[in-house]
C-alpha cells in the first residue's frame, strides 16, 4: 500500500514538474493520460486480486460441497467479470479517441503539405497498436466469459477462470507500459 502511494506521488510530481517546464498544449492531455492510466492500472489490479480471491472461495465451497456458498461465490465471480469487461470497454473507447485524434493530426498535416514529424507518426502508430491490443483483450474476455457461464463442469470452469485471470494480468502489464509511455520525459 505504501509503495502504491509512493508510486502515485512520484508520478504526480513528475507530471507536475513536466507540466511546469514543458509549456506546450500536450501537457494537459499527458497529465490526463497519466491519471487515467494510474486509475485503470489500480482498478485492474484490484479486480484481479478480488477475482482470484473469489475463485479460491468458490473452489473451497465446491470441495466442501456447500451448494449455497458455491452459488454465492459464482454469482460474485460473474459480477466481477461483467463489471471488468464494461470498465475495460470504456478504456477501449478512450484508446479509440486517442487513435482518431493522432491519426487525424497526421493526415491533416499531410493534406496541408506540412512535414509530419517522426514523433507524430510514431504516436499515431502506437495509439492504433494500443487500440488493437485492447480490443483483442476485451474480445477474448467476452468469449471466455460466455464460455465460463455456459460450462457446468468444475474443471472446465476453473481452467477458464485461470485463463481469464491471465488476460487480466496481461492488461496490467499493458497499463504499466502505457503509464511509462505517457509519463513526461526529460529532454
Amino acid at each position: 500500500m505504501v509503495r502504491r502511494i509512493s508510486l502515485l506521488a512520484a508520478i504526480f510530481m513528475l507530471a507536475f514538474v513536466g507540466a511546469s517546464f514543458a509549456g506546450d498544449n500536450n501537457v494537459e492531455s499527458s497529465a490526463f493520460d497519466i491519471r487515467f492510466d494510474v486509475r485503470e492500472m489500480d482498478r485492474t489490479d484490484k479486480m484481479s486480486q478480488e477475482l482470484s480471491h473469489e475463485v479460491d472461495l468458490w473452489h473451497d465451497a465446491i470441495l466442501k460441497r456447500n451448494v449455497k456458498r458455491v452459488r454465492k461465490h459464482q454469482k460474485r465471480i460473474f459480477s466481477l467479470i461483467d463489471s471488468d469487461i464494461r470498465a475495460r470497454s470504456q478504456a477501449v473507447r478512450r484508446y479509440e479517441r486517442e487513435a482518431n485524434k493522432s491519426v487525424r493530426n497526421v493526415v491533416e498535416n499531410v493534406r496541408v503539405d506540412e512535414p509530419v514529424s517522426a514523433a507524430e507518426k510514431y504516436a499515431a502508430k502506437d495509439d492504433i497498436k494500443d487500440l488493437r491490443r485492447a480490443r483483442q483483450l476485451v474480445k477474448a474476455k467476452e468469449i471466455l466469459f460466455h464460455s465460463i457461464k455456459r460450462t457446468e463442469t468444475f474443471s472446465n470452469r476453473y481452467r477458464l477462470l485461470g485463463d481469464y485471470l491471465e488476460i487480466v494480468r496481461r492488461e496490467i502489464r499493458m497499463n504499466k507500459i502505457e503509464l511509462a509511455e505517457n509519463s513526461p520525459q526529460e529532454n
